[in-house]
Parts: structure tokens; C-alpha cells; sequence
């Protein structure tokens, strides 16, 4: 059973939205961190899930969380996959 932090970030890592391609998995969440007054490092995360529309970019919203925490910005994306 999963843990509530776990739910937590599952919930509440969303990010603001983009739109990068004509389909609707063509998409990715942009997280940055509070300002600093410099160019914090930027992470790209590309989920797995064997090209099967199944598995999203749901699955790294708690590394997305974990990598804001440590002040990165961070794009989860999206991409069309099998079965779309």
C-alpha cells in the first residue's frame, strides 16, 4: 500500500502544462523552483513504460517533486506512445 507522502506527490506535482505537438500526449509540465536571482540546473525526465499508453508522466511526479525540492528545474513530459 502506498505511503501518503507518496500520494501526495502523485497529487499535487503537477507543474504548469505545455503544449509542444498537434496530439494530446504531446505535452510537458514545466516545475521551476522559487526565484534566486540565478539560473537554477534544468533535469528532463522521460518516463519508461515500453511505449504502451498505459504508463504517463504520472509515474515521475515524485522525482519531479523530489528534484524541485532540491532547487532544479524540471520538465516531465509526455509523448505519444503504442495504443494512442
Amino acid at each position: 500500500m502506498p505511503g501518503p507522502r507518496l500520494i501526495r506527490d502523485f497529487l499535487l506535482t503537477r507543474g504548469r502544462s505545455f503544449s509542444y505537438g498537434p496530439d494530446r500526449s504531446q505535452r510537458a509540465d514545466l516545475h521551476l523552483p522559487p526565484a534566486t536571482g540565478s539560473r537554477p540546473p534544468l533535469m528532463v525526465l522521460i518516463h519508461g513504460g515500453s511505449w504502451r499508453a498505459r504508463y504517463g508522466k504520472i509515474v515521475m511526479r515524485g522525482l519531479a517533486r523530489d528534484l524541485l525540492r532540491r532547487g532544479w528545474a524540471v520538465w516531465n513530459i509526455e509523448y505519444r506512445r503504442v495504443g494512442n
